[in-house]
């Protein structure tokens, strides 16, 4: 076991990084997320962390879905990052509720993506936001993944803010979107998790997934729980690494 400490400024602050860690020789897929790397991607909010590995995950992947768009935010961080230096790629957006539907819809356009609505466009640099439920992907999405596997797929638990709290995700759904995604993935791809214990539901659906999460094989897979341990129902971050 090795045991390295550094402090760095960040937002102001001196922060004290300690990372326990054993010497392994884990192999890095093409075009996949370095997973040496996670050693280094620390930080006390959990989105900026997410991001950092989203885009490591992204830099040679063509196809990436955002199962819970919400308003759009983390969708239009995803395009800006796989249309990049790629001539052909795909985002696909999904959210059971008509207005985020509309809101990420609209947040994309207003970038300059031209996403297509419950289809997906014929252009080189594809963006679709699609009504439906993270568990239950519409055919049409399930067939332009075919044959190119997402090298990210993003979840963003909970409800949406500012509209009806009782339309949120729930442990059981969730469980069998992660499931039919962990069938989806790259090798060398990202299932990124955030998830709110803060309200009753978040902390069943948090609590279903650690279990989950705890009996995934290692040999496929690279699974890290993120989270600030001093201080109870913050946001926390699971990742799953397909390694094969």
């Amino acid at each position: 076991m090795l045991l390295y400490t550094s402090s760095r400024r960040a937002f102001g602050q001196t922060l004290l990084v300690i990372t326990c860690s054993r010497a392994l020789s884990i192999p890095r897929a093409s075009g996949g997320l370095d997973y040496h790397r996670l050693q280094s991607l620390s930080s006390h909010n959990p989105l900026l962390l997410a991001q950092s590995m989203w885009r490591e995950a992204l830099s040679g992947g063509r196809c990436a879905l955002d199962l819970t768009c919400g308003k759009g935010a983390d969708s239009l961080f995803i395009a800006n990052e796989l249309f990049r230096n790629v001539n052909s790629a795909l985002l696909v957006c999904v959210d059971v509720q008509e207005k985020a539907v509309k809101k990420t819809y609209e947040c994309l356009e207003g970038a300059g993506f031209e996403p297509g609505h419950n289809r997906i466009p014929d252009v080189p640099c594809r963006a679709a936001v699609f009504q439906g439920s993270h568990h239950e992907l519409p055919a049409a999405v399930l067939s332009a993944i075919e044959g190119d596997p997402p090298s990210l797929i993003v979840y963003n638990l909970g409800y949406l803010p500012g509209t009806d709290k009782s339309v949120k995700t729930t442990a059981d759904t969730t469980l069998q979107s992660v499931t039919a995604s962990m069938d989806m993935i790259a090798p060398g791809g990202l299932i990124s998790i955030m998830c709110y214990p803060g309200h009753p539901e978040g902390k069943e659906e948090l609590e279903a997934l650690r279990t989950f999460a705890a009996g995934v094989s290692a040999h496929d897979y690279c699974v890290q729980v993120h989270e600030q341990i001093n201080r109870e129902e913050t946001p926390c971050l699971i990742t799953m690494v397909r390694r094969r």
